[in-house]
């Protein structure tokens, strides 16, 4: 008979029945036979189960039913239960995955009657979650093809989840979460002051950003991404949470987008270039006549920029244009032009200068932008630049002429000794063209080989005997004859071709004195100068002077280095470091124009010197001026005291040759004693030197 609808709540087995009907569960009891005692579940069903086929398996060793492979993990943890071991599995079973959870069935003496079973049918989630992980896995390959990467981070603590195509852009460890730091050390540096105004706008706005930037991967590859992102803020309006993706673009850069990106502007500084500043140059010159004011333009080369690519690295050069250019726009109005021509030279169109203080003051605060030390890998560098300034319409009737201008108003001020400003004139141009013609002339020399070594003896102060040769660059101009350096030397010395005329000249001097020494059998000791800039590639130039002794076969000890106050006391810590590595090749190191420094006194005690040379200009005047002759007593009298030999050069009269006799110096140069001569003239200086000893 059916229940009345007015009976008592359904009896437990009723209920257990009810909830077996709806959830995909089921449920099994077995006897220490491990026998089944029970089993329910209309989940059976999916397994082929009737009410019959169930009702068979009452009684059944479970042995019987769970059978192979797929069924020996439920009778070991079966097994385990008639051990008083409660455990869980989840297994597949005739084509479906259960989870379960056996345990053992005790009396109220504790002792163990039974087992029972009790589980879950997982292969809906199973389904699931292999669906969820084969989405994840083509979300992942997905972003592999299309080489964008994606993050999410707690802006409360750092914690980024970054994607596997993330990490490998990167070039990181694809471990998540890692700190948004991590991700951070691959910003280019040049860019990380822009990316970290970029974020901190988001922050403020809680909205959505977008921005192109660089990356530099472990091995310093350059990749240019795209980065876009959100933040979210809380209800309160304070960011909790960014999202991001990175996509990389480099290739599209290369072929696209860098076309029409950075057609008009400087990859690097982000600054107008050349064609965006012609642009504005012929809007300014037809401003200026329709308004009849004037404008200025400033050309701009920074000083000795090579020197710091040469010394940290091109990176951290690139880091300081940046920052120049970062001064230059805070520097100037809305309505002026900073431009980079190229290289390290920068151009400032100042717009609409009513007055001429109106122009004085807009100079100064360009050229003030220099004044604060610049901050490279923790360390302060004073750099300074050349400034050329032309004003239109006063020195230039149109847009080309008057950037030409300024560009000879700046060589003028490299040809005056850098770090100044100088205003075009009538006769810059011919200046400019002169130096122009003498950097094609210097060119054309290294090709040519018209560079010559000259050796002027250096003597003994006793014995008046040749015990050294200084070597001397001269350059047999095929027009203007034999020059000396200070004709050239600055243009040398700022172009391409210092190092390979360095070089040479150190491996012909060598070579010389070597061949002087094995055919007269006097040790001849040669001095050969050695300029700051050479010094600067400091690996190179040591291997420099270790393959010039070897090539040559010169005993190290027979050649010496000149270098000048000012080249070592720019970086002290440095010059100690580089000389020391000098003097343990064995090779001397003399201070050349010594006296003329202001911290030569304090600071030569640091240095691992084996001769000074008393400048010229003390020489020249010793014996007549009281002052000149103290500062080459005190000289003298200072190599002494540290043993270090004092060398003075410049010595042309009898007076000088005699006072300096007084002061006791080891050795003298000067045209006193012989003029500059080629390689044959001092071979026979050595000769007669040499049969003059022997009688």
């Amino acid at each position: 008979m059916g229940r009345s609808k007015t009976a008592g709540p359904p009896r437990a087995n009723e209920s257990l029945d009810l909830v077996l009907r709806w959830l995909p569960a089921y449920i099994f009891a077995a006897d220490t036979q491990l026998r089944f005692t029970a089993i329910r579940g209309a989940v059976l069903r999916a397994l082929g189960l009737d009410d019959e086929a169930i009702a068979r398996l009452i009684g059944t060793p479970a042995e019987r039913y769970f059978t192979g492979p797929e069924g020996e993990p439920v009778l070991a943890c079966a097994r385990d239960a008639l051990n008083n071991k409660s455990s869980s599995l989840e297994s597949s079973w005739l084509g479906r995955w259960f989870s379960a959870h056996i345990g053992p069935v005790c009396d109220e003496d504790g002792n163990v009657i039974g087992v029972v079973g009790i589980g879950m049918d997982q292969t809906e989630r199973r389904r699931l979650q292999e669906e969820l992980e084969a989405e994840r896995f083509m979300l992942n390959e997905a972003q592999q093809l299309a080489e964008l990467g994606s993050w999410v981070m707690d802006v409360r603590t750092g914690e980024t989840r970054i994607s596997p195509e993330l990490a490998r852009l990167l070039g990181i460890p694809p471990v998540s979460p890692q700190h948004a730091s991590k991700l951070e050390q691959a910003f280019h540096p040049a860019e990380i002051r822009m990316m970290e105004r970029e974020k901190q706008r988001a922050l403020r706005s809680c909205g959505p950003y977008e921005f192109a930037h660089r990356i530099v991967t472990p091995e310093g590859r350059v990749r240019y991404v795209r980065s876009r992102g959100h933040v979210q803020c809380d209800e309160r309006g304070k960011p909790v949470r960014c999202i991001g993706t990175m996509l990389d673009v480099t290739e599209l850069t290369k072929a696209r987008q860098v076309a029409e990106l950075l057609a008009y502007h400087d990859s690097l500084t982000g600054l107008p270039n050349r064609w965006l500043l012609s642009e504005r140059l012929e809007r300014a010159t037809a401003r200026s006549r329709r308004e009849r004011n004037k404008f200025v333009l400033l050309f701009i080369d920074l000083d000795n920029f090579k020197r710091i690519n040469d010394s940290l690295g091109h990176a951290e050069g690139d880091v300081l244009l940046a920052e120049v250019a970062h001064r230059l726009r805070r520097a100037v109005r809305e309505t002026d032009t900073v431009a980079r021509m190229g290289g390290d030279e920068f151009v400032v169109l100042l717009n609409g200068i009513d007055a001429e203080d109106d122009g004085e003051t807009a100079i100064s605060k360009v050229v003030e932008a220099f004044w604060p030390p610049f901050t490279l890998r923790g360390d302060d560098y004073v750099i300074t630049g050349s400034v050329g300034v032309a004003v239109y319409p006063d020195d230039a009737k149109d847009e080309r002429e008057i950037l030409q201008h300024a560009d000879m108003a700046m060589y003028e001020a490299k040809q005056s000794g850098r770090n100044c400003m100088r205003r075009y004139r009538n006769g810059t141009a011919a200046t400019t063209a002169k130096r122009l013609q003498l950097e094609r002339d210097v060119g054309s020399a290294v090709s040519n080989g018209e560079f010559r070594l000259l050796y002027q003896p250096i003597v003994d102060a006793k014995s008046a005997r040749i015990c050294g040769f200084e070597a001397l660059l001269r350059w047999q101009h095929p027009r203007r004859g034999l020059l000396a350096p200070k004709s050239f030397m600055d243009v040398l010395e700022n172009s391409e071709h210092l190092d390979s005329i360095g070089e040479w000249i150190l491996g012909n001097a060598c070579a010389q004195a070597a061949q002087w020494r094995r055919s007269y059998g006097v040790p001849i000791r040669m001095s050969v100068n050695v300029s700051a800039r050479q010094m600067t590639r400091e690996r190179h130039f040591i291997q420099l002077l270790a393959g010039a002794l070897r090539q040559s076969g010169l005993d190290p000890e027979a050649l010496e280095i000149e270098i000048t106050e000012t080249a070592i006391m720019r970086d002290l810590e440095w010059a100690i470091a580089l000389l020391s590595e000098v003097r343990d090749l064995g090779v001397g190191i003399a201070i050349d124009d010594f006296g003329t420094g202001y911290n030569s006194l304090s600071y030569l005690k640091h240095f691992p010197v084996t001769a000074l040379k008393i400048d010229r200009s003390f020489v020249g005047e010793i014996g007549i001026d009281a002052f000149d002759e103290a500062i080459s007593f005190a000289v003298a009298a200072l190599g002494r005291a540290l043993r270090i030999r004092v060398v003075a050069e410049g010595v042309e009269t009898q007076r000088q040759h005699d006072a300096l006799q007084i002061l006791s110096c080891d050795e003298l140069q000067g045209f006193y004693f012989s003029p500059p001569l080629d390689g044959a003239q001092a071979g026979e200086r050595i000769a007669s030197g040499a049969a003059a000893a022997s009688r």
